[in-house]
């Protein structure tokens, strides 16, 4: 079973072509979603990042408080290491585990994991091949801002968090260019697809 990283910058659409390939049969580790899950229910993580980033990140009911985890992580980048530094290890772990689970099923040609974070992780070497989903600042920071309310400000902060978009292209084995309509974003998944499939292991 080949081991597919798929990554790219904020806002330009990995999300998206995770669920086209879901609808391919391509089953996806979504590991911002799993990371989520723990900083919200586990409670070693809770604890470590309340120690670490201080209670307040945390809102009455106990769920993360996203906005002032945002302010922090957006601003400090000490505090952002540190969470990272938290949280990565248990995801890894688990899509780790989770990846062998469905090669052990043998009912699959391709899995792949979903995360934003896979290079600066250092995680790629997790992965038989990389995709990386990339459009141009100009859609990412139009996206963000409807998808989000963001301002520009907001938009580049978090887009300056990240690992130059340029870099990720350059190490990826395919770059899927997210720049026009959803019908063209399926060509795009297709297009992979192919590619896929030729590859040997």
């Amino acid at each position: 079973m080949l081991k597919i990283g798929i990554t790219g910058g904020i806002g330009c659409g990995k999300s998206e072509v995770c669920r086209l390939l879901e609808e391919k049969g391509i089953p996806i580790i979504h590991a911002d979603l799993v990371a989520r899950e723990m900083i919200n229910n586990n409670e070693e993580i809770k604890s470590q990042i309340k120690q670490a980033l201080g209670k307040d990140v945390y809102l009455p009911n106990g769920k993360l408080d996203r906005k002032r985890m945002a302010e922090i992580i957006f601003n400090d980048d000490v505090a952002k290491k540190t969470l990272n530094h938290i949280v990565h290890p248990h995801v890894i772990k688990f899509q780790k585990d989770e990846l062998e689970r469905l090669e052990k099923s043998g009912k699959h040609k391709f899995a792949g994991v979903e995360a934003a974070l896979i290079y600066e992780a250092r995680a790629e070497s997790q992965f038989d091949l990389m995709i990386v989903v990339a459009a141009t600042k100009k859609n990412v920071i139009k996206r963000l801002e409807k998808r989000d309310g963001l301002s520009k400000g907001e938009i580049l902060k978090r887009i300056h968090a990240q690992m130059p978009l340029s870099q990720k292209t350059k190490r990826a084995d395919f770059v899927i260019h997210n720049d026009g309509s959803l019908d063209e974003l399926n060509h795009e998944a297709n297009r992979l697809l192919f590619w896929l499939n030729n590859q040997e292991r």
